[in-house]
């Protein structure tokens, strides 16, 4: 299990002051960017004032400091063969609801400049050295131009949103015409259970609940396709047996020994979920713990 002191953001006297980084050369317009009076230059970031999410406080502190854990390696192999079926100019991908970081690594390994918008300002720091650009926000603070940015992600985050349909909203609304949405989600409302709530999930999705929610925010799905296939049954039986435990520390513990399993297990879990590749192409499973949506804006 990594150690999680390794995952705090460095003393203040560890970092060399860095320029502020303008948010023009990260979007695909020429309407000027200006930033809010809220947000400040801080420790090789943007800052805004703390915003409250729908998840657990010390939540970050439960996730791998290692990009190549076994669970978000291959989320993000997911996503970045999803983009590689989807035309996208120029390569600049902001990852909305992006923590500490984990899929920067991925992205920008396949050509992405990334753009990390995070409202957790402490997660948001740990991404500082993963990312392009690191903006402490909610995207809704930042007030970037219409029709300016070319690609948006947002893993695993629409589902701790109280009005996802408002934040689809406001992507839809700063996508460029022709831009590209890709989104991830925890799959099938019969697999809900206490991990859920206490991570502050609000939902588990279906397609056509992806769908339906895109197409209110003025979205087109192109593509969904769900993921981790071969750890289904395992989820179930795990899942359903333990329904009603309401001790969140336990259950969060729990969730986080799955998340950073010791070296023999991790070896185990990569090559199961490696078996995705069964159901990369034109064959898609019908089941899967994460649904992949990608949306493209019209015109």
């Amino acid at each position: 299990m990594p150690d999680d002191t390794n995952s705090m953001t460095p003393p203040e006297h560890d970092r060399v002051p860095v320029a502020p980084k303008p948010v023009q050369p990260f979007i695909a317009s020429d309407a000027a960017v200006t930033l809010p009076s809220q947000l400040a230059w801080e420790q090789g970031m943007w800052v805004g004032p703390s915003s409250g999410v729908n998840y657990p406080d010390d939540g970050h502190d439960l996730l791998p400091i290692n990009p190549d854990n076994w669970w978000y390696a291959h989320r993000a192999a997911v996503v970045v063969r999803a983009l590689a079926r989807i035309p996208v100019w120029p390569r600049v991908l902001w990852d909305v609801g992006g923590g500490t970081g984990l899929m920067e690594p991925a992205l920008r390994a396949d050509g992405w400049k990334t753009v990390v918008v995070e409202p957790v300002a402490s997660a948001a720091a740990r991404a500082i050295d993963r990312a392009d650009l690191v903006i402490a926000a909610p995207l809704e603070d930042i007030r970037l131009p219409s029709l300016s940015v070319p690609a948006i992600g947002m893993f695993d985050v629409l589902e701790h949103l109280d009005d996802p349909v408002a934040t689809l909203r406001e992507c839809a609304r700063v996508l460029m015409p022709g831009g590209v949405l890709i989104a991830t989600v925890p799959s099938h409302p019969w697999l809900w259970s206490d991990t859920d709530r206490a991570a502050g999930h609000q939902l588990r999705y279906t397609p056509r609940a992806l769908r339906r929610q895109g197409q209110q925010a003025g979205l087109r799905l192109i593509e969904s396709r769900r993921f981790f296939v071969a750890l289904v049954p395992g989820a179930a039986a795990m899942r359903l047996t333990r329904r009603g435990d309401r001790d969140d520390r336990e259950v969060l513990a729990r969730e986080k020994a799955m998340l950073n399993p010791p070296p023999g297990r991790e070896r185990l879990l990569k090559w199961l979920v490696s078996t995705d590749r069964l159901t990369s192409g034109p064959v898609r499973s019908p089941v899967g713990l994460s649904l992949l949506g990608a949306f493209r804006k019209a015109g």
